[in-house]
């Protein structure tokens, strides 16, 4: 909601100057008129301090001569009839002046009710930030560690992957290696029977010379 502009002392002494020196009389209404903005309350005050600055000397009776005094008392009685109209004209606009500040009051009072309804709906509202910066903290917490745990778990499998490929690497030496073993087994296995055959051979030519020395 926007505020008033601020109104400063002088600017009000200023312009209740200026009407007076034009036969009007400085009020609120006049005065708030001739600014165009300002609070109700300030001008009020600004106002009253300005008059209370212009009241009248009062002047010593008990300095003047009697036949004088006798005369100012006679003018002043005759002259308080003549002062009613304008008291009553001032107290109409003291009234007027009351009632505007009444409507200040209530004005900054719907301000007030205003700004605490405002306050309350931030408060709520940075409550649920809050709340929903904690959670998102915690679910940071937790995705970095997912990201920590497939890290690690990709790191391991570089590495496995890297043996793998040793090992690919080695299979054509591992190839000849059983090839070579192979051909040995081979041979090894043709020496058996060559022996096992020779063997049967000897066996046979012995059994025949054994028989032949018996009969």
């Amino acid at each position: 909601m926007a505020r008033e502009a601020t109104i400063t002392r002088e600017q009000v002494f200023g312009v209740c100057d200026t009407l007076t020196a034009k036969n009007v009389r400085p009020t609120l209404r006049t005065v708030r008129e001739h600014l165009g903005s300002g609070s109700n309350l300030t001008i009020n005050r600004f106002v009253n301090e300005w008059k209370n600055g212009h009241t009248a000397p009062a002047v010593t009776a008990s300095a003047l001569p009697p036949s004088l005094q006798r005369g100012i008392a006679e003018f002043f009685a005759a002259e308080m009839a003549a002062a009613r109209a304008p008291l009553e004209i001032e107290i109409a606009e003291q009234q007027q002046t009351n009632h505007d500040l009444a409507a200040e009051n209530e004005r900054q009072a719907v301000e007030i009710e205003s700004l605490q309804a405002t306050a309350e709906t931030l408060a709520g509202a940075k409550s649920a930030a809050e709340t929903k910066a904690a959670m998102l903290a915690d679910a940071l917490a937790t995705e970095k560690d997912n990201v920590l745990r497939e890290r690690a778990a990709v790191e391991h499998a570089h590495v496995e992957l890297a043996k793998d490929k040793l090992r690919l690497e080695s299979m054509p030496d591992l190839k000849k290696e059983l090839e070579d073993l192979r051909v040995e087994l081979d041979q090894e296995r043709q020496k058996r029977i060559d022996a096992e055959k020779q063997l049967a051979v000897s066996e046979a030519l012995r059994v025949q010379t054994s028989d032949k020395g018996k009969t």
